[in-house]
């Protein structure tokens, strides 16, 4: 079994909790705010999942430190990646480190120094999506095992969002600024 650390109560660390106990490993959430982790046990978990799972740990996030978990998951805002994954490498690394996309703002600040911890301590670092295993995703994924449509050379994918479906998904957010785009300037 693995223990599991993610930095996020938002609707990304709430995926990412569902999936990992569904693999049967242990979790605990942290957030900086204590309405996020309320939210998260009241409202967002319960409301995708069909009630709270008393089995994941929450916590007012720490600085940063891996604490000796298997994995940490980093589902906080983007602006916030490369500051807290270079903490978590730099404070006992875990054995895998996985960053929610994208992995920092266009400025690229900062990555160098990820790739060099990452070298140093030997952890896998992934820059993940959490779309990838949703029902569309493991359709194709059985019917290609299935290899009823030959051997695929390439898969090209997109996902296409718009803003009522992430502000449906997000009702605690009240329009485009409350959220990453509009806090990195692209809705000022």
């Amino acid at each position: 079994m693995y223990s599991v650390k993610i930095y996020g109560a938002g609707s990304i660390g709430n995926h990412l909790a569902h999936a990992c106990r569904g693999k049967g490993w242990d979790v605990l959430i942290c957030d900086i705010d204590p309405e996020s982790l309320k939210r998260t046990r009241g409202d967002i978990y319960p409301s995708r999942y069909g009630r709270w799972d008393p089995d994941i740990g929450l916590s007012v996030a720490d600085t940063g430190s891996g604490e000796g978990f298997d994995v940490v998951i980093i589902g906080t805002p983007p602006d916030t990646h490369i500051n807290l994954a270079t903490r978590v490498l730099e404070n006992n690394p875990p054995k895998v480190l996985l960053i929610e996309k994208p992995l920092c703002m266009p400025s690229l600040d900062g990555v160098q120094r990820i790739v060099d911890l990452k070298k140093a301590t030997g952890t896998f670092v992934a820059v993940g999506y959490n779309h990838t295993l949703t029902e569309n995703s493991m359709r194709a994924a059985r019917i290609l095992a299935k290899n009823t449509i030959g051997d695929p050379i390439t898969i090209s994918a997109r996902f296409r969002e718009n803003w009522g479906g992430i502000f449906a998904a997000h009702p605690w957010l009240s329009g485009p600024r409350d959220t990453y785009l509009g806090r990195c300037g692209t809705y000022r």
